[in-house]
């Protein structure tokens, strides 16, 4: 195949088709799609263009996976065995599906991004980058076929109404949401907004600008923006990173709205040493820097997330110290030995220093975040909830034990589960009689209206009562 051949076939549909399924199959496999799509995408000869077109694609079947698993079933004699085939089945029908709403109910408002013909040729198409499935070419077209013209029943059965396929979540997270928040109104919400894409929100570093001055070099650049948050502003419609106004002179950082609030809880000036605790990808840790002069240690127990955290400290020309390390486990002193290893002693005036503030960004089950992670229902189970609750127990209750007396330590977590949250700050207040629990936002569900939009988070502030 000539180069000009390859390249025109990998800016085809059939070709976004199949890497987007080989992406979803690793999604069924318990993998996130954060860890592969650097693996798929990151080759020679995959434009911009169609890397963002797989990663529509992707996106889009997993917000609908369940419906299209349900579809599939229901449209086979027997299972398919291989799962490429599978997974370019489920994408092939979620863009068959794809309508301007959630209301698939409603057949007046179908609308593709392809043309259904395009849809149905180009999904027959993908046999040729795959000899495994070269066979399937009559069973592909049929499959889609016998969805189109049989589509108009399958929304009006039951089928479609169960829970499942409505809402595309497995059925323990529907559960899950609807215990923890019986009220109609706001289980519905959450589910809602999980299947809506996200916004592009920037947070501008107040060393360099100014909320309003940013907001009106975004405007003069042709850009519709909203402000909501003290540094916040939400592009109406998401650009690459390049095309943002001085993001790479370090004017701005992207991060959603809810997450902005954390630096600010903790009162935090100049001169202070500062915990940031399961830091990556340090969009927090950024965010502290900026606020203040301080001395502060960026713990991770992920390598190439921490490089991340590099990463935004270079470009917005801040500095930290960066640990590999299960913030579980360390103590004090061990912390200050490998950061004395790390900076070839250049920083031993650390040495049994404790922390005038932690911020501990704990690991959970990531509920609050589904529109950015729409795999994340589908790679956690029931039990995952439980684990990390216990996992960042530990964590807290080892950290306190780094916090002065008089020293404020903020728990945040991006989730909505009460075990994750609330019932972990209760806890923690219970098992620690020197802490005062002082006034933070608490539980925030995702919101998306006019003036807000913003992921799920949940905020408890501590102090430490002084000796």
């Amino acid at each position: 195949m000539s180069q000009n051949n390859n390249k025109k076939n990998n800016d085809s549909l059939s070709f976004y088709l199949y890497n987007a399924a080989k992406l979803i199959i690793y999604v069924k496999n318990g993998i996130s799609l954060k860890k592969v799509f650097s693996k798929i995408l990151d080759k020679n000869n995959i434009s911009e263009k169609a890397k963002g077109a797989i990663k529509d694609i992707t996106y889009y079947t997993i917000r609908h996976l369940r419906l299209v698993e349900i579809l599939l079933n229901k449209l086979i004699k027997k299972p398919i065995k291989i799962s490429i085939l599978k997974g370019l089945l489920f994408c092939s029908l979620a863009l068959l599906i794809k309508t301007e709403n959630r209301n698939i109910k409603n057949e007046n408002k179908f609308k593709n991004y392809y043309k259904i013909y395009t849809i149905v040729y180009q999904s027959v198409n993908v046999v040729q980058f795959d000899s495994k499935i070269a066979y399937a070419k009559n069973m592909i077209n049929a499959i889609l076929r016998e969805f189109l013209r049989k589509k108009g029943e399958i929304f009006k059965s039951k089928m479609y109404n169960i829970h499942e396929s409505y809402w595309n979540y497995p059925i323990w997270w529907i559960n899950q949401v609807k215990i923890t928040y019986p009220n109609f109104f706001q289980w519905k919400n959450i589910l809602d907004v999980g299947h809506k894409k996200p916004p592009l929100t920037l947070r501008i570093n107040q060393r360099k600008t100014t909320l309003i001055s940013y907001n009106k070099l975004l405007k003069k650049s042709g850009l519709e923006t909203t402000i909501i948050g003290p540094l916040a502003i939400k592009l109406h419609t998401p650009i690459s990173i390049s095309k943002i106004p001085k993001f790479f002179n370090g004017f701005c950082s992207i991060q959603d709205a809810a997450a902005q609030l954390a630096a600010p809880l903790l009162d935090i000036r100049s001169g202070m040493y500062v915990l940031d605790a399961c830091s990556a990808p340090g969009g927090k840790t950024c965010h502290l820097l900026e606020i203040a002069d301080i001395k502060l240690i960026s713990v991770d127990n992920n390598l190439s997330r921490l490089n991340m955290i590099s990463e935004n400290l270079k470009r917005l020309n801040l500095k930290a110290t960066l640990i590999l390390s299960d913030i579980s486990k360390i103590n004090l002193k061990k912390l200050y030995i490998d950061i004395n290893k790390k900076t070839n002693n250049r920083f031993r005036f650390y040495k049994n220093k404790y922390f005038d503030r932690i911020l501990a960004d704990l690991p959970c089950t990531g509920s609050g975040v589904v529109r950015r992670n729409p795999d994340i229902p589908w790679l956690r189970r029931k039990n995952d909830i439980k684990k990390l609750s216990k996992y960042s127990c530990k964590i807290l209750n080892n950290l306190w034990k780094m916090l002065k007396p008089g020293g404020k330590l903020l728990f945040v977590t991006c989730s909505l589960w009460f075990e994750e949250s609330e019932e972990q700050a209760i806890i923690f207040s219970k098992n620690h009689k020197d802490s005062i629990r002082l006034n933070s936002p608490g539980q925030l569900l995702p919101t998306v209206n006019k003036k807000q939009d913003y992921d799920g988070f949940f905020y408890s502030l501590f102090q430490k009562r002084k000796e």
